[in-house]
């Protein structure tokens, strides 16, 4: 335990706390190149060449997650622990394999390209006065290059068509929530029918947003004026309350441009959709969108501007509570209302006006590109390129569990990596730069991701999540399980059998991340290298003796010598001397105190100016604070 001369280690403003459980180890400037000309053939039979086993012991040191994959019939995952084929508790291979070549990627100074998805993210700016000029460039002053169609999937391609309105500005209508329902309130008042009545009929099957019998109050709110509901009980879309975005076909009428009336198809002159977005607590507007024109086809929808929209959907998935309102459609033939803009040779398209748009560039425009043709990992991890296919070299089999501790029911709503946080995932190239980093200049990644180790796992359920969808129930074996496990190597290099034994253990003081819930320090490990054995050849095809076990044991320290120097060729100085080594290691072997990485709140997240800090600029605070060693 390191401390402060008080003892009680330095405190910090919490208002001003910018932090993550998470953090970056920089990435190489240079790629080391593996000569390709020394890569071994698998069929090889030299006596440099190394083939074996190593066998090695995983210690949880909090409890451990991970996930067997297991659903209930609503396809919920169940939470419970991986099992191997003998029905045994076990980390499976891949995830060993996962982590030991993150570590060897590092370690390495190989190249991580090929892990990093090449797509355009998207942000939307929904502030009174946009921070971004270039979000209102696209969308328009006042939204006035949105307007509103319908996807629809044909021939295995998604296409937007125009409405009947066809591309005039604001080819669709907006009508306040509130309205509707003091229309409806009065006309009871008075004893007639409101013309919005069918909204409230058992047969229109979506929940209003406000109660029928809701009562409003202009109130001022960060010295505006704004619209407010009295009664909290009367506000639907409250968290866990009924309301859900959702669309409709229903019949309109319409007069001096402003909706006068809403029924069930077939009953009023005008035929289209009701559309209603994500909950808002003030001025609730709802969308009607006249019917789809067949014969007027806006555009076909590129495969690239497809993925990169479902792919901002997986993301947010649990910021959207997966609801399927959010979905593409799935039916051929069937039409979705859509809001839509072209601007500059690109489609941006979603389910509200205000639009997800794509950044400029793409996440790998913020790698320098690499200069070596083949790396480390790609020589011993294999790879599949145009240009070749080559084997892994290596072998990682499940590690079964041979001391079971279990442990209750966890219900956690689990955080994922949303690499839109600009300030904590990217920053300018030029450093000098004063404006925050975005997608949309000239950026650079921060890094490689790793996870902080916790000293303890955050316990208990959460009790205040109210929507069961947005939670994972997990089932964690309890610190003190220990899991055995194998990796068999095939022609391997004496360097490279090195940088494989020293990407599982690391070093002697060095404890890792595992599983499920990083973030809340679950699956903290120690791993040890237990048995190193290697296959004699000259022993097994000796003809004139009969020899059972042909493998011997040998220590591993001259192996991760062999890897060192040869590292140390190329850097021209001790690899550990490094400065994106000596991080990785700072996060591998020191216990930071809880409130130094924790996520930050909402309204710390929304007023962040400085970007995360880096390791580097952490190391003096997290020395001289309260912080444990790893043991």
């Amino acid at each position: 335990m390191v401390c402060n001369k008080d003892g009680k280690g330095k405190r910090s403003n919490q208002s001003d706390y910018i932090g993550a459980p998470y953090n970056f180890i920089p990435i190489a400037e240079n790629t080391y190149e593996y000569d390709k000309k020394q890569r071994p053939n698998h069929n090889d039979m030299k006596p440099d060449l190394l083939s074996g086993y190593l066998s090695y012991t995983i210690e949880a040191k909090t409890p451990i997650m991970i996930d067997g994959g297991k659903k209930d019939k609503d396809g919920a995952g169940i939470g419970e622990f991986y099992k191997d084929v003998n029905g045994h508790y076990a980390i499976p291979g891949s995830s060993i394999r996962g982590l030991v070549r993150n570590n060897a990627q590092i370690l390495s100074f190989s190249d991580i390209s090929e892990d990093i998805d090449d797509y355009a993210l998207m942000y939307r700016d929904v502030t009174t006065k946009s921070k971004n000029p270039r979000y209102e460039e696209i969308l328009g002053k006042n939204l006035s290059n949105v307007y509103a169609g319908y996807i629809v999937k044909e021939e295995n391609q998604y296409k937007i068509y125009s409405n009947k309105l066809g591309q005039r500005k604001k080819n669709y209508y907006s009508i306040s929530e509130r309205y509707i329902i003091e229309d409806y309130q009065n006309c009871n008042k008075k004893g007639k029918k409101s013309k919005f009545s069918y909204l409230f009929s058992p047969e229109f099957k979506p929940i209003m947003q406000y109660d029928e019998k809701a009562e409003f109050e202009e109130v001022i709110k960060k010295r505006r004026k704004t619209c407010c509901v009295k009664d909290e009980n009367m506000f639907n879309g409250r968290d866990g309350g009924r309301y859900k975005p959702y669309y409709e076909k229903i019949s309109y009428r319409i007069n001096h441009g402003k909706i006068v009336g809403i029924e069930k198809t077939g009953i009023l002159e005008n035929e289209g959709y009701i559309l209603s977005t994500g909950a808002m607590r003030e001025k609730k507007a709802i969308f009607i969108i006249p019917d789809i024109d067949w014969k007027k086809q806006v555009m076909k929808l590129s495969k690239e501007e497809i993925q990169s929209f479902q792919r901002d959907f997986e993301k947010r998935k649990t910021q959207i509570k997966n609801n399927p309102f959010f979905n593409l459609p799935i039916k051929e033939g069937k039409e979705k209302p859509v809001f839509y803009v072209q601007y500059k040779k690109r489609n941006y398209f979603g389910f509200t006006p205000h639009l997800r748009v794509f950044y400029d560039k793409t996440i790998k425009d913020g790698i320098k590109p690499r200069e070596a043709s083949l790396d480390y990992c790609r020589a011993m991890f294999g790879t599949t390129s145009k240009d070749e296919s080559y084997q892994s070299r290596l072998s990682f089999q499940d590690a079964p569990i041979v001391k079971e501790k279990t442990d209750k029911l966890v219900k956690k709503l689990l955080a994922s990596p949303k690499p839109t946080s600009c300030l904590n995932y990217i920053e300018n190239v030029n450093q000098d730069n004063p404006f925050p980093p975005t997608y949309n200049n000239d950026f650079q990644l921060r890094g490689i991701k790793q996870y902080w180790l916790h000293e303890q796992a955050d316990p208990g359920i959460q009790e205040n999540i109210k929507n069961d969808k947005m939670i994972t129930k997990m089932y964690p074996l309890q610190a003190g399980s220990i899991f055995q496990g194998k990796i068999r190597f095939h022609n391997l290099r004496p360097d490279e059998l090195g940088l494989l034994i020293w990407s599982v253990e690391l070093n002697p003081r060095s404890q890792q991340n595992i599983g499920k819930a990083k973030a809340y320090g679950y699956g903290r490990v120690a791993i040890q290298v237990d048995k190193l054995e290697m296959f004699n050849y000259e022993t097994a095809y000796d003809l004139e003796q009969l020899v059972l076990n042909p493998m011997k044991k040998i220590e591993k320290e001259p192996y991760i010598k062999a890897f060192k120097e040869e590292m140390k060729q190329f850097l021209g100085r001790d690899l550990e001397a490094m400065p994106n080594i000596q991080d990785f290691f700072l996060m591998k072997e020191i216990i930071p105190k809880k409130e130094k990485i924790r996520y930050m709140t909402l309204n710390e997240y929304q007023v962040q100016k400085k970007p995360l800090p880096k390791i580097k600029e952490m190391k003096e605070q997290l020395l001289s604070g309260c912080i444990s060693y790893t043991i």
